[in-house]
Order: C-alpha cells, then sequence, then structure tokens
C-alpha cells in the first residue's frame, strides 16, 4: 500500500490536475456536455493506453531510439507552443478539430505529459510496475472526474467570461510550452 501511495502522490503532482481544467474550458468550453462527456472519455481511455504502456516499454522504447526525457519535454513543449499560438491568432481556435481533441493535446501531453511518464520510469524502480500502473490510472480516473465537472466552473465565469479566462490561459500556456522547451534544451545542451 505503502509503494502504491508514493506512486499515487508523485503523479498526482505531475498531472496536475487543476492546471488542466483551465486548459480543457479553454480548449473544449464551448461545445456541447456530450461533446465534453465524448472528449473526456476519448482523452482518459488514451492516456490511459499510453501511459500503461510507456510504463511497460517506455524505458526500451528511449533505450531503442536515444531519446531521453529531455527530448520528450522539448517536443511536448514544442506542441503545446503551436497548439497554444494558433488558438490564440485563431478566431476558432481548436473547435474545428474537436473530433481528436481527446487524443491531442489533451490526453498527450496535457493529462499525460513528459513529467508524468518520466515520473512513470522514475517510480518503476522503486514501487514496482504493479504500484505504477495502479496508480497511474487512479489518477487518470481523478483526472476524467475533474473534467467532466469542468462546466461548473464555465457556468460560473459565463460565456464572455470563459472566453476571456481561456485566452489567458492559453497565454499561460503557450509561457509554460517555452519553459518546457528551454528547459529540455538546458538539459540537453548543457547538462543543467
Amino acid at each position: 500500500m505503502e509503494g502504491f501511495l508514493r506512486a499515487f502522490v508523485s503523479i498526482f503532482i505531475a498531472v496536475d490536475v487543476l492546471g488542466i481544467i483551465p486548459t480543457f474550458i479553454a480548449l473544449a468550453g464551448d461545445l456541447s456536455e456530450k461533446a465534453q462527456r465524448r472528449i473526456v472519455l476519448q482523452s482518459a481511455i488514451f492516456a490511459l493506453v499510453v501511459s500503461e504502456g510507456f510504463i511497460l516499454l517506455g524505458d526500451y522504447v528511449f533505450r531503442l531510439f536515444s531519446i531521453t526525457p529531455d527530448h520528450f519535454r522539448v517536443g511536448g513543449g514544442i506542441l503545446l507552443l503551436v497548439l497554444s499560438v494558433r488558438d490564440l491568432l485563431s478566431g476558432e481556435g481548436f473547435k474545428r478539430h474537436t473530433e481528436d481533441l481527446g487524443l491531442v493535446p489533451i490526453g498527450i501531453p496535457l493529462i499525460v505529459g513528459p513529467a508524468v511518464l518520466t515520473t512513470a520510469l522514475s517510480l518503476i524502480g522503486t514501487v514496482g510496475h504493479l504500484n505504477t500502473i495502479l496508480a497511474m490510472a487512479a489518477n487518470i480516473l481523478i483526472t476524467s472526474l475533474a473534467l467532466l465537472n469542468a462546466n461548473l466552473l464555465l457556468r460560473l465565469l459565463g460565456r464572455g467570461g470563459s472566453t476571456a479566462i481561456s485566452k489567458v490561459f492559453m497565454i499561460i500556456l503557450s509561457a509554460y510550452a517555452v519553459k518546457m522547451i528551454v528547459e529540455g534544451l538546458k538539459a540537453l545542451f548543457l547538462g543543467a
């Protein structure tokens, strides 16, 4: 039980559920509740499959392709930066691409991104595969429940407030993306 709790808390911190909710509202807040539920289910399944597969095969894949967590950080940061800039510059944002919104960017890299996958890999050696797998599944379930209730926040803000907040969060998301890229590049080139 101690191993599971240790893995759960570590992954919970890396997932940052509260940080995902505003981004989810920014990306899917204008969609119907049915569409939002579909996106949450899609993102949960995708995040679960990718993360559990990564827990089982990630170290092998990293070695096979000579990839490090820092490469992951740079790639994920670039993806988030492109998506946030596109939303900020377009009046339509992500609404044209709702069919796979749950896959990218919500499932990967928001729910299960470089920090979560790296955390999971580091936990395997200390708490084992089973505790890490169960802790990941529990965190994805909690995140999904939080996203399913994101409309409560949307109702409090109203549509106008939600639009304004979503643009602010897209700016924050772009800054976070730049931070991921810079940290990854520093680690890759300076060993920091």
